[in-house]
């Protein structure tokens, strides 16, 4: 009798150890995906007093308000991006000037007329 539990115990122990390996080892994964354009809640003419964003459905402009439109004005092409929180989109673009990938920041979308760059300031629809 006291042979059967030891051998019970055992297996119970080695089937535990076994499945807390299996965990522990098993690959995360992340359950957001890169999508294409940009998120319909951004499309539109957005401002501050620093700088302005224009996003149509698959590229946006940003210019530096301090500077001039023109300056600094050129398209960010290819947009993709990823939804990372709740009204919360990180956009990913090609920079048609340097031909590198770059991240444009993480914007939040409040309401119809404002959204925050996280991490910076407010801008408002225009």
């Amino acid at each position: 009798m006291e042979a059967k539990k030891l051998f019970v115990l055992k297996l119970f122990l080695a089937i535990l150890t076994g499945l807390g390996m299996l965990v522990a080892l098993s690959p995360s994964t992340s359950a957001s995906t890169w999508h294409k354009g940009v998120p319909k809640l951004l499309y539109g003419r957005w401002e501050n007093k620093y700088a302005g964003f224009h996003f149509y459905k698959k590229s946006f402009v940003a210019w530096d308000r301090q500077i001039g439109y023109v300056p600094t004005a050129y398209a960010r092409i290819k947009v993709t991006y990823k939804v990372v929180g709740r009204h919360t989109y990180r956009l990913h673009y090609l920079d048609i000037r340097s031909n590198y990938y770059h991240t444009a920041g993480d914007f939040h979308y409040i309401n119809e007329s404002v959204i925050k760059i996280v991490g910076g300031g407010y801008l408002y629809r225009y």
